[in-house]
């Protein structure tokens, strides 16, 4: 059968591309996706106080929801992870902190006087958080990024002019800010329901943080060594235990991805510093320490070799100690790469879509070469502020001038969608299994991951250039199952996660990567010999099937369900129940269904699975 796309394409330039073999199996698998992210800071908290309900919901599906329109296209990107910044409480200081803009001012629980007031602080943050939850996210990461203005050197948030290059926290209020970094934990697991899996309890430790000379900062921070870390990390541990929390210490959060292996012993070579027996800062036996290191894409992305190199070696020393990586902060710090083809400058017209295929570039360099479990975005949302969109997500519009505490709107910006080509298809628990083929960093990359219940591959290409590529995907069979429909999702200068016309597997048919373009395609599964009657499906925490009396199929779920989705295997949706989470069964009812194989979701609060199933 031929592709349809290929034709349209052929007949339009007269001419047939030379396909690149893509060699895809499913069956050799790396690392495992625990999410895709990003933070609250810095705007978040007033976006969530003072833009009414209709935007703040908006803002919540666009980045939270992982749900699919009745005709394919998607509400939202499905963010898996979310990072709730706990401040140093400059906002509460007002002027006095020193820092001009009021959103780079951080909120506290804490108050100066040393009490707590979780019910008026954090409110706008709270409310994403839980909209979050709501939405099915519940992999939380707390950070911080200065000690509390309480207990630092200078009372603010953020280093002193000319200081020595160690942190801005009082060596004697160590135990003092673990202690405050804990009790925040523990009253979010409290409010959202969940507990918070990680805390980050620094950032960026390598870079100074220091007022200038008037003594004014940009925002809040603070340098640490890695002897600080350290000190600090046994307090937090004990902290942790002490409070009976799950939650696991993220250490790291390095503001280049070669401090994990290089830039000297104070503050660089941070994995063996941490990790190796050897070293006198040795805390790899720390009880609530995860066994893993965070990095920030930054300042390693500008070309091809260093962005290899640099994620390369990163990979290797977290490998010797048995680590896993993860990217918790990028966007687009520097200009476009010069080594890609990238516009000159930034060209009002094309400047959207470059930034957001840089970005790709880099999830894609951070996934497959880094082998990071996670990837976040830095700032969810801010104001545009003439740099289009290569801080953020979603774009605030204020009403009045540039304060948002009179409200505003918010659009969407193409780094939120292309993100999505990734977010919302590699949920949780997907691994990245082999590929072969579109490694051109300057070119045509690709990826690809299998869903842990083996009912979806999706792979995800990036191509830069600006000529269409054909490829011909060669897909290792995967016993037991075989592939069926594929769904085709694209980004590119004026689509946003553009559901296209699905098609159906066909074993070495080409398809094409349109140029300058984020495509996704989802590769559907089923199990062979054309699916499984009703009467016989079975799989993991949940189960379908037949009642005998009635035409309804009985769907039972180990946990409360969410949502039932039935689809045909054109990806149309042809019964969609969302459920309060109140019961683990549900009739749903299938009286109107032609007979021929149909795709059920079934989804509770921490497990989700698609069953194939044959209705004669």
């Amino acid at each position: 059968m031929k592709n349809v796309f290929l034709l349209l394409f052929i007949l339009f330039c007269g001419q047939l591309i030379t396909a690149q073999t893509i060699s895809i199996n499913p069956n050799t698998t790396y690392q495992t996706i625990e999410g895709f992210g990003a933070s609250d800071a810095w705007t978040v908290d007033f976006v969530g106080q003072y833009f009414s309900d209709t935007e703040k919901e908006k803002a919540a599906q666009w980045l939270f929801s992982s749900q699919l329109k009745s005709d394919g296209s998607a509400n939202g990107i499905g963010l898996s992870m979310w990072r709730f910044y706990l401040g140093a409480g400059t906002l509460g200081q007002g002027n006095a902190s020193n820092i001009n803009d009021m959103t780079r001012r951080g909120d506290a629980f804490l108050l100066p006087d040393g009490t707590y007031d979780y019910d008026n602080h954090h409110v706008g943050q709270k409310w994403f958080l839980k909209k979050a939850y709501d939405y099915g996210c519940d992999n939380f990461v707390a950070f911080s990024i200065s000690p509390m203005v309480n207990f630092s050197k200078n009372g603010k948030g953020f280093c002193s002019y000319g200081s020595d290059g160690t942190s801005n926290l009082r060596p004697e209020k160590v135990r003092e800010h673990a202690n405050y970094l804990v009790n925040s934990l523990a009253y979010l697991e409290e409010f959202v329901g969940t507990p918070i899996r990680y805390i980050s309890p620094l950032n960026e430790p390598q870079w100074d943080w220091q007022a200038d000379a008037n003594g004014n900062c940009g925002q809040e921070g603070s340098t640490w060594t890695n002897s600080e870390i350290r000190t600090f990390c046994i307090e937090l541990d004990a902290s942790l235990r002490a409070k009976g929390l799950s939650t696991k210490i993220f250490l790291g959060e390095a503001g280049a991805w070669n401090y994990l292996f290089a830039g000297g012993s104070s503050k660089g070579e941070q994995i063996t510093d941490f990790f190796s027996l050897y070293s006198n800062n040795y805390i790899g036996n720390l009880p609530t320490l995860d066994r893993s290191f965070t990095g920030h894409s930054y300042w390693s992305d500008q070309n091809s070799s260093v962005l290899t190199s640099n994620r390369q070696s990163a990979k290797q020393i977290a490998d010797e100690y048995g680590l896993k990586l993860h990217q918790t902060e990028w966007c687009m710090l520097t200009g476009l790469p010069a080594d890609a083809p990238f516009s000159t400058g930034f060209v009002a017209s094309t400047a959207y879509i470059d930034i957001a295929l840089f970005m790709a570039r880099v999830i894609y360099s951070d996934l497959t070469i880094a082998n990071v479990s996670s990837w976040s975005y830095w700032t969810s949302m801010d104001r545009e502020g003439g740099q289009f969109d290569r801080y953020l997500l979603l774009t605030l519009n204020p009403t009045a001038g540039n304060d948002l505490r009179f409200g505003g709107t918010i659009t969407a910006a193409k780094t939120l969608w292309t993100l999505g080509n990734y977010s919302l298809f590699i949920r949780p628990g997907y691994k990245r299994c082999s590929m072969t083929g579109a490694t051109d960093l300057t070119g045509l990359m690709g990826s690809a991951y299998i869903a842990p219940d083996t009912s979806k591959l999706v792979v995800v290409y990036v191509n830069l250039s600006n000529t269409t590529q054909q490829v011909a995907p060669q897909l290792k069979d995967i016993q037991g199952y075989e592939y069926s429909t594929i769904d085709i999702y694209q980004t590119n200068q004026t689509l946003n996660l553009q559901k296209r016309p699905s098609v159906n597997y066909v074993s070495g048919e080409s398809l094409l990567i349109y140029g300058r373009s984020v495509m996704t395609f989802v590769y559907h599964l089923a199990p062979s010999g054309q699916g499984t009657k009703m009467d016989d499906v079975t799989k993991n925490k949940f189960e379908c099937y037949p009642n005998p009396a009635t035409d309804y199929l009985t769907c039972n779920a180990s946990e409360p369900i969410q949502r039932i989705t039935v689809t045909d295997l054109n990806g149309k949706v042809v019964s969609d129940i969302v459920l309060s989470g109140a019961t683990d069964t549900y009739l749903l009812p299938v009286e109107s269904l032609q007979a021929g194989m149909y795709l059920v979701s079934i989804r509770s609060r921490n497990d989700s699975n698609i069953f194939h199933i044959v209705k004669n």
